[in-house]
């Protein structure tokens, strides 16, 4: 009868530990990429969100990004035309950036949060929004139509 001997399962415990002490710094690294891509196509969850309500509900939906503070959430019209409140659905709860991601975008300048107003008839704010983070990964996300909705450019920069 074959077996193997005491010796030779240490040998092959000691050469898998030695392999996963060799490949785990890169895997590390790769969660830290895919935070950049995670955070963007969360984003763009969230203006689907932020579209469909406004539709279903008759509402202006607004997305405010606010980057000085790494967040961005969701508030609604309250009926006033001027006033908008928080929403009311872990949905449209704030967000936050994750450590070390930088935000761009083409958004006009303002006091306070930048904001994407959706409209009930569907239509939504013209934008261009970059992710990127200290790893060199970006990630653009942009609304090429104002009755488009906002999508993850592909790395090649054509459209989806």
């Amino acid at each position: 009868h074959s077996a193997f001997t005491l010796l030779e399962l240490v040998l092959v415990m000691a050469v898998i530990a030695l392999m996963l002490v060799i490949v785990a710094p890169s895997l590390a690294g790769f969660a830290r990429g895919r935070a950049t891509t995670d955070t963007a196509t969360h984003f763009v969850a969230v203006t689907h969100f932020a579209r469909a309500q406004a539709i279903v509900d008759g509402q202006t939906y607004r997305l405010n990004i606010d980057p000085a503070a790494g967040r961005w959430w969701i508030t609604h019209d309250d009926g006033s035309g001027d006033n908008f409140v928080p929403t009311d659905s872990p949905d449209a709860r704030s967000f936050d950036f994750p450590e070390g991601l930088r935000f761009e975008s083409n958004l006009p300048a303002q006091d306070g949060p930048l904001t994407i107003d959706f409209l009930p008839s569907g239509y939504c704010e013209l934008a261009s929004i970059h992710f990127s983070d200290q790893f060199g990964n970006t990630v653009e996300i942009r609304c090429d139509s104002p009755f488009d909705a906002y999508h993850i450019v592909p790395p090649n920069g054509g459209s989806r």
